[in-house]
């Protein structure tokens, strides 16, 4: 028990979770970032479909919001791995709890991971 806290408590193991804390802040930035950019970039371009599709056929405004806000969800095509951290995420934004949603985002990030890490120790066996 005299050797749990020796390491606990050293400047080398604060120093260490310091950095892995940084890394993995890092890494999930960077997948959000291209989860945003992913889901971002198709719904743009649907929407843009949809818009030349109603200047072409002259729909009115409420037919032509429809026809671009359909366009842009059938463009998009939703990712495996983006499933748990949006669920995730959004039942975070549901909270009232400030940042759940990021944090739910990071849980969502993280469960997969794990999963493919527990699945590769235990097929060796």
């Amino acid at each position: 028990m005299v050797s749990f806290f020796k390491i606990g408590n050293s400047q080398k193991y604060f120093s260490a979770c310091k950095n892995m804390t940084k890394t993995q802040s890092k890494a999930l930035r960077s997948e959000f970032k291209d989860f945003v950019h992913y889901y971002k970039g198709n719904a743009s371009v649907g929407w843009h479909d949809g818009k030349r599709l109603s200047q072409i056929r002259d729909y009115g405004k409420t037919k032509s919001y429809l026809v671009k806000l359909y366009a842009a969800i059938s463009k998009t095509k939703i990712r495996a791995k983006d499933v748990p951290p949006a669920i995730l995420g959004a039942a975070g934004a549901v909270t009232p709890i400030p940042g759940a949603s990021l944090v739910g985002f990071g849980i969502g990030t993280a469960i997969p991971k794990v999963f493919k890490i527990l699945i590769k120790k235990f097929s060796k066996h």
